[in-house]
């Protein structure tokens, strides 16, 4: 099985080996699902809403050309607002932050 294979034809995570290297796809979209963007005259995209309403927020994208295609990624271009969010997700405070810096620069 290739890997233009294995992205078409599935829905979910999927390994394989090819020539002796083992592969994993993540969330492979099932067959169909494609839809149009239009490259216009001055070589933008238009990319459909309900593929950008699952990048709310993001306003980069990292550009890669592979095997005969266009893979774009999001890019937080604010690296201080995601810390911000993981340590927020862990429930980790300002003071939490404050204490363990003042206690990793005590003169042991």
């Amino acid at each position: 099985m290739g890997a233009q294979d294995c992205a078409l034809n599935v829905d979910k995570n999927i390994k394989f080996i090819l020539d002796g290297v083992s592969f994993v796809c993540k969330n492979v979209r099932k067959k169909g699902d494609s839809m149009l963007a239009k490259l216009t005259s001055k070589n933008q995209l238009t990319l459909p809403k309900s593929i950008v309403n699952q990048f709310r927020g993001a306003q980069y994208f990292s550009v890669e050309a592979e095997y005969g295609r266009i893979i774009l990624e999001p890019v937080n271009t604010n690296p201080l607002s995601a810390v911000r969010e993981k340590l927020a997700a862990l429930d980790i405070s300002e003071d939490d932050v404050r204490e363990a810096l003042a206690w990793s620069r005590k003169k042991k």
